[in-house]
């Protein structure tokens, strides 16, 4: 748990010891991406996340992984709505396809550019995202996303809702706990 005093941590803990890691969101959301490329065979994608140690690797390669899957689906709780799902395998959020709307939110609400922002923590990004206020554009398309639609008892508002869900549905990848199942 980080306190509003903490700083974001700069390094994982690997068997007691501390490593550095890059710990810029967009390395981050390069990591969820790269982790989702089919293109990559699961070795190759190992491979690929021990680049995200500054220098030194850790001893234990299997430690160093989890290591970094630790430091990427950490979360805040208090209301996650990416992580609070009505369907376990349902992704709600997408950092390619939803792209524009991350990126105007954050100028909207936040008054920070992404594009040019120099150094965001990927856990600072994180905490932003989701402290977004729930009309913002992201969270809506979150929030539709996770309607489970046998729940709506109406059918004008459930078509409604459907069609809605169809626009603005993901195709198929995964997110963040979902990305953190590629290393088991």
């Amino acid at each position: 748990m980080i306190l509003l005093c903490d700083d974001f941590p700069e390094e994982v803990t690997v068997n007691g010891r501390g490593y550095r890691i890059y710990t810029d969101f967009r390395d981050w959301i390069r990591f969820c991406i790269m982790l989702l490329d089919d293109s990559l065979e699961q070795d190759d994608k190992l491979i690929a996340a021990l680049q995200w140690y500054e220098s030194e690797l850790p001893e234990s390669i299997p430690d160093a992984i989890e290591a970094l899957r630790l430091f990427m689906v950490h979360s805040f709780s208090s209301g996650d709505k990416e992580n609070d799902r009505s369907d376990s395998t349902k992704p709600l959020i997408s950092y390619t396809v939803d792209a524009p709307f991350i990126l105007s939110d954050f100028l909207c609400y936040y008054s920070i550019n992404l594009k040019t922002i120099d150094y965001m923590h990927w856990w600072h990004f994180r905490a932003l995202l989701i402290g977004l206020p729930e009309d913002s554009s992201i969270k809506k398309r979150i929030s539709y996303r996770a309607v489970d639609l046998s729940e709506i008892e109406n059918d004008k508002e459930r078509d409604r809702i459907r069609k809605i869900k169809q626009s603005i549905a993901l195709p198929s990848i995964c997110e963040d706990i979902d990305i953190a199942a590629a290393f088991e």
